[in-house]
């Protein structure tokens, strides 16, 4: 009983919603947020400054917009189930919250710096929703992400990270809870791939 308290408290964290009326006769957009427990603090932290730029996305997802693609590959838009913001801002913001929270960068801003960066990261959007594939729903996550290093002026990291996850079922609601560990799960990996600048410096 105590584990699926616990359980259901995780989900919980991953995401929130709330209703928001449109004006006139339609009915409140339910507006979710994408909220994953932050990291702990890290152990040490280097020097450098990071800046974290606005982000990209496919036309299809830069937009508040829930996406869900179907069994025949239709985009399908559900403007009455709304993200608090773009995927683009959703991952950009979770990824300074979650580098503030953990401490490795001696300053991590968003869009622009005070002092000038000694790192900064980029991606762009490819797919933030859910798609029907195979008999089954699947949450998706798949971002282009580059990181460069201002001080040399190469890049220290280009790549695709791309996350599935299987849902019980098309329900917007759990799209949200999904997306929320998804997103939780991106943050991760892209810190991973910062550690090894801090590591290097």
């Amino acid at each position: 009983m105590a584990v699926k308290g616990l359980l259901t408290l995780f989900l919980l964290a991953c995401c929130s919603c709330i209703s928001v009326s449109l004006g006139g006769r339609s009915s409140p957009a339910v507006v979710y947020e994408v909220n994953p427990p932050p990291p702990a603090r890290a152990a040490s932290a280097s020097c450098l400054v990071l800046r974290i730029a606005d982000f990209t996305a496919s036309p299809a997802y830069d937009r508040t917009d829930m996406v869900v693609v179907d069994s025949t590959g239709r985009v399908v838009r559900a403007s009455g189930h709304r993200w608090a913001s773009t995927p683009a801002s959703l991952l950009a913001d979770l990824l300074t919250r979650d580098l503030m929270a953990e401490g490795r960068f001696e300053s991590v801003y968003r869009r622009y710096t005070l002092v000038g960066e000694d790192v900064q990261l980029d991606a762009h959007v490819r797919e933030f929703g859910s798609r029907y594939s195979g008999g089954s729903w699947v949450a998706r996550v798949e971002t282009d992400v580059t990181i460069l290093d201002t001080r040399s002026g190469t890049i220290a990291f280009q790549g695709t990270i791309r996350l599935e996850e299987p849902m019980p079922s098309g329900g917007f609601d759990e799209l949200a809870t999904t997306m929320g560990k998804l997103a939780g799960r991106w943050s991760s990996e892209v810190r991973a791939e910062l550690d090894g600048i801090c590591v290097s410096d």
